[in-house]
């Protein structure tokens, strides 16, 4: 047993900024964790970029310490530390890119896939950003406002909903009755649509609405005085 954790112990560490950087893009993006086999291959893929990073790294940090500043001397305690720091970073940055399709955007550009980073269900929210929907419930009432936020998964989580009101049978809402959100599980939602007004756009709409009101009370009172 002392053995194989004597031969075990020295690959974790050798591995370890590859973990790191698997570790971080997973908690931070919506990507499926895959099977262990295929997170110790990630792992052993990112220990080895980082492995070729760190060269250049050292010799950058050394030029601006011979050039400009020098913040301290470079020692086997930075070889040691420096990694793990450039797994960190490294894992931001592809969470980063995950997120916000970046890679499978310009894969797209060129003609190399028509898929996305995340799911078709988050690729239709993320790209229609400060859009309200309207949610068909399984008993057939429909609810429209602004999801705040929308689950990951089509077939659990939770809708929370900014300015929920009941749509009526001819399209007209229900008095929000001042409910600011509401909740709605996923399970009991049948379909979800999109629409092309946002929220600043249904509030521009309203003032002119309103202003469209008084004015058209100014000139009735108007022409009932000029009449009289």
């Amino acid at each position: 047993m002392d053995e194989i954790l004597g031969e075990l112990v020295p690959l974790l560490n050798f591995l370890l900024p590859g973990f790191i950087a698997t570790t971080v893009f997973y908690w931070l993006s919506d990507a499926q964790k895959p099977g262990q086999f295929e997170r110790l291959v990630q792992a052993v893929i990112g220990t080895t970029l980082i492995s070729l990073i760190m060269p250049l790294v050292r010799d950058s940090a050394l030029w601006i310490g011979d050039r400009w500043i020098a913040l301290g001397i470079w020692s086997d305690r930075a070889d040691a530390v420096v990694p793990h720091l450039i797994a960190f970073g490294i894992g931001l940055i592809l969470a980063l890119a995950a997120n916000h399709d970046v890679f499978y955007r310009f894969a797209r550009m060129c003609s190399l896939t028509s898929r996305a980073s995340h799911s078709d269900w988050a690729y239709a929210f993320r790209t229609r950003p400060g859009k309200f929907v309207v949610l068909q419930l399984l008993d057939g009432r429909r609810l429209i406002g602004y999801p705040e936020v929308w689950p990951t998964n089509p077939h659990d989580g939770y809708f929370l909903m900014l300015s929920p009101r009941w749509v009526r049978d001819d399209g007209s809402h229900y008095d929000d009755q001042g409910i600011g959100c509401m909740i709605i599980a996923n399970i009991d939602v049948q379909w979800v649509e999109i629409l092309t007004v946002g929220p600043e756009k249904e509030e521009k709409e309203q003032w002119l609405c309103r202003i469209k009101k008084v004015y058209q009370r100014i000139l009735a009172r108007f022409e009932s005085g000029t009449t009289g």
